[in-house]
């Protein structure tokens, strides 16, 4: 049923976290060319816009905030698995550094948003995640935790700093233990029509790349889980533009 979903294309391996700024038309993306291959332009942002960013001992932006439907958000998102061949450990706190840059730019009559999707203990620079939850909170930024999968393996994510970094945000925390249940959730996220309170919302998408995210869980593999849950949201947040 979700094959065709988790097929990887070519691209850079890296965590990934996503920024989306929703409705108001674009025009369609221009292209330049590398080689023999065309490289998708990012588009002038609307009223709303997404982004994607991948984490694991370090953050790494796969895709600047652009419009919903930008070719260059789906290659981010295809390219998750191939993010994590050097990963190691999970940070929250550099996930959110990067996410907030992204975001800073976005005046505070916009709605802001980050997704963190995550499996993995925070091991790294745990004593800088405080730091980032109040520039967060300066920012007016809310989060939105979603730790994925279970304790197989002998793994389990932190839930008590996810937990912590959504309340102390204004956002929330839901767990997920089933591949439906994920992509339902980012069904309801993109349905929402990236609003909060009457106001467009940038956003900026999470993804965790660590090693733990190849486990399997439900009927595939964490990481192809979630590269189906944000394709579905993508594909959504397009046909609403």
């Amino acid at each position: 049923m979700f094959g065709s979903f988790f097929q990887p294309r070519n691209g850079n391996g890296g965590n990934g976290a996503v920024a989306v700024q929703s409705r108001s038309p674009q025009a369609a993306p221009r292209h330049h060319v590398r080689g023999n291959r065309p490289m998708p332009k990012l588009t002038t942002l609307g009223p709303s816009s997404i982004a994607v960013v991948s984490t694991h001992g370090s953050a790494k932006v796969l895709c600047p905030l652009t419009n919903a439907s930008n070719p260059a958000l789906h290659m981010a998102v295809a390219s998750l698995h191939q993010h994590m061949l050097n990963a190691s450990g999970t940070n929250y706190a550099d996930a959110l550094r990067v996410a907030l840059d992204l975001l800073e730019p976005i005046p505070d009559s916009l709605g802001k948003h980050i997704y963190l999707v995550a499996d993995g203990a925070d091991n790294t620079d745990r004593d800088k995640l405080d730091g980032q939850i109040e520039r967060a909170r300066r920012m007016h930024v809310r989060v939105y935790t979603i730790p994925i999968g279970s304790t197989q393996a002998g793994h389990e994510f932190d839930c008590d700093r996810m937990f912590k970094i959504a309340v102390r945000t204004g956002g929330n925390l839901k767990s997920m233990s089933k591949l439906k249940e994920l992509a339902e959730h980012f069904e309801q996220l993109a349905a929402k029509g990236g609003h909060h309170l009457g106001r467009a919302v940038a956003k900026v998408l999470i993804a965790d790349v660590s090693p733990s995210m190849a486990e399997q869980w439900d009927r595939t593999t964490k990481i192809d889980a979630l590269k189906f849950a944000l394709i579905r949201f993508l594909q959504i947040e397009a046909k609403r533009q």
